[in-house]
């Protein structure tokens, strides 16, 4: 659920990246963002599955088509001399996010105690 978004969108998240305002597109990925983590509040208190992975999907589509923006986004804001470091500080917020996320997660799940509503809003908050 979570790699098809990325076989399957790449093509067309690069397209509207290189075709529509790039401040835009992530602005209109992570209002998206927000209405799947609603979603996903709804799947958590339903405690339905099936929708989670509906959930898991949705947000790796949207991943998908905010990704190339944000690094497209850098060439036209930055000159060149700067645009290494911002790539360079691009990669390490995103890499600490994704590790911090995970922990994050873990003790998100660990403090809830099975309060779905507490995870959801934590995670729209975040969103």
């Amino acid at each position: 659920m979570f790699v098809i978004p990325f076989l399957l969108f790449a093509g067309p998240a690069g397209y509207l990246a290189d075709r529509f305002s790039k401040t835009r597109v992530l602005q209109s990925t992570k209002a998206l963002e927000i209405a799947i983590m609603i979603t996903g509040i709804g799947a958590l208190v339903s405690h339905r599955v099936d929708l989670l992975l509906v959930v898991l999907f949705l947000l790796a589509v949207q991943a998908n088509f905010f990704s190339p923006a944000k690094y497209g986004i850098l060439p036209e804001m930055l000159g060149e001399a700067q645009l290494s470091r911002a790539n360079g500080l691009l990669e390490l917020t995103t890499f600490i996010a994704i590790v911090a996320g995970t922990s994050f997660g873990a003790f998100l799940f660990d403090r809830s105690q099975g309060d779905p509503l507490r995870i959801g809003g934590t995670l729209l908050g975040i969103a």
